[in-house]
């Protein structure tokens, strides 16, 4: 993986405004000589209504962008989009067409009426799968499929330069893969990321995310064992089942894997009504030419059948021993999971599934750490050891499950929408950029990536900047 940075063209810049550290929304811009910049991301966090930093970020630069690129409909990518239309309305915005789909209910999810999402909807630009078009003058960008959720993409980027940019040798293309959010592997519907071909050195700057560079030990997880894991576990019992899940998160894909296990079971799964326009728009991306799984067939009829319903409606249906995906991913109080789990947490016939990550203040992460105790407990009461063990910060879940004290069986799954850090070493070794760029992580995790790749032999530069930083390539 050896690289020589000074073949990258003059006159490439990039700055995370926002977003080379973990837990910030992802505000990026990257352009070449005096010509215009595309904006990579407008995202936010916080609370819904609050303002974003993103057009107060680029002002302060003096910077207006020629265009902007949003990768996927997550709140951090997407949030500000409405204040940066407004105030630059004539800025064209491009996207996916599935993400096209999703921005409405991602925008009134964060506060936006639906008449101004709709709008802001309407003026998005497609970006066709693997075909490149021009954003901006003399900006060409290539979608590619980056995993991680439906209609989320890759940006293959190519700024043609003027006479003065050209590097010795005439060549006049300065090409830059940012990744966003993405996962190589495949998941229940969305295909793993698709990597440009290209030489050695053909990628003057890969942006790569590196959100799980320092969690190895979820090198370990297998996708695909992963779920089918689930689905034994909770097909070897009966009893009511609490799933709670982010609408634009792992929503999708549990509704799918409860939706086969349940197929048959009477009472069977119903959905949370909330998720209904994300599933829908699932559907329809069916028919197009998105980078999809293997199998997306027979998920996709799991879908037609699925039954939805409200916060009343999910109530009776679990108290009649069915079961629920709700909306509230850490069983949030303020969420339907989270109102719903009271109902079931201290019934030893019943089951709450937590996905991912459950930070240890919320109820799905202190649940976990109840039932880890618990078990572990049982284990040296009886001298024999926990094989496993469910974890409020990833890792093996229990081999069965766990189980409060006379409550709930628990079940941790990992469900991996983010690149793996093997993914990350391999996705760097295959594509052997001239430089590479390492965001939307906590500085030891990007610091340890970097360790990790000059140890894979990688020599050329690896820059891991403050927001707020020109990096002038």
């Amino acid at each position: 993986m050896v690289q020589d940075s000074s073949i990258t063209p003059k006159g490439l810049r990039f700055i995370s405004l926002k977003g080379a550290g973990g837990r910030e929304p992802n505000v990026h811009l990257v352009g070449r000589g005096e010509g215009g910049k595309l904006l990579l991301d407008c995202g936010r966090v916080g609370r819904p209504g609050k303002s974003s930093e993103a057009v107060a970020l680029l002002e302060a630069k003096g910077e207006v962008p020629g265009a902007v690129w949003v990768s996927h409909v997550h709140a951090d990518h997407v949030g500000a989009l409405d204040e940066l239309v407004a105030r630059w309305p004539k800025m064209d915005v491009w996207m996916t067409r599935q993400s096209r789909d999703l921005l409405p209910f991602a925008l009134m999810s964060q506060g936006v009426a639906r008449e101004r999402a709709e709008a802001i909807a309407l003026k998005v630009k497609i970006a066709p799968w693997r075909v490149a078009v021009e954003v901006m003058p003399g900006v060409r960008l290539t979608a590619l499929g980056a995993g991680h959720m439906p209609g989320a993409a890759m940006a293959l980027v190519a700024f043609e330069g003027s006479e003065d940019d050209r590097a010795p040798g005439g060549r006049d293309v300065a090409r830059v893969l940012y990744t966003g959010d993405f996962c190589a592997h495949d998941q229940v519907w969305v295909g793993g990321a698709e990597l440009p071909r290209m030489g050695a050195g053909e990628l003057d700057l890969l942006v790569m995310e590196a959100t799980l560079a320092n969690e190895a030990k979820l090198d370990a997880v297998e996708y695909g064992e992963e779920v089918q894991r689930i689905k034994a576990l909770l097909s070897e019992r009966g009893g009511a089942v609490l799933a709670g899940a982010s609408a634009l998160g792992e929503g999708a894909e549990l509704a799918m894997i409860l939706g086969e296990i349940c197929q048959g079971r009477s009472p069977g799964l119903m959905v949370d009504a909330y998720m209904r326009p994300v599933l829908e728009a699932m559907r329809r991306e069916a028919a197009g030419e998105g980078p999809l799984a293997v199998g997306v067939q027979q998920n996709l009829e799991l879908l037609k059948g699925l039954r939805y319903g409200s916060r009343r409606e999910l109530r009776a249906h679990l108290e009649a021993g069915g079961v629920a995906l709700a909306v509230g991913d850490q069983f949030q109080k303020n969420t339907t999971a989270g109102a719903l789990l009271a109902l079931l947490r201290e019934d030893p016939t019943a089951t709450l599934l937590v996905s991912n990550r459950a930070h240890r203040s919320s109820p799905a992460g202190k649940l976990l750490a109840r039932a880890r105790q618990e078990s572990a407990g049982s284990s040296a009461a009886s001298g024999t050891s926990v094989k496993g063990g469910a974890s409020a910060t990833g890792g093996t879940s229990a081999t069965g499950g766990t189980s409060a004290k006379g409550g709930a069986r628990v079940l941790h799954a990992l469900l991996p929408t983010h690149a793996l850090r093997w993914q990350l070493l391999a996705v760097a070794g295959q594509l052997q950029p001239s430089q590479i760029a390492l965001i939307h992580a906590r500085d030891g995790a990007r610091f340890a990536l970097k360790r990790a790749l000059q140890k894979e032999g990688f020599e050329g530069a690896i820059h891991v900047a403050a927001s707020g930083e020109w990096l002038d390539l």
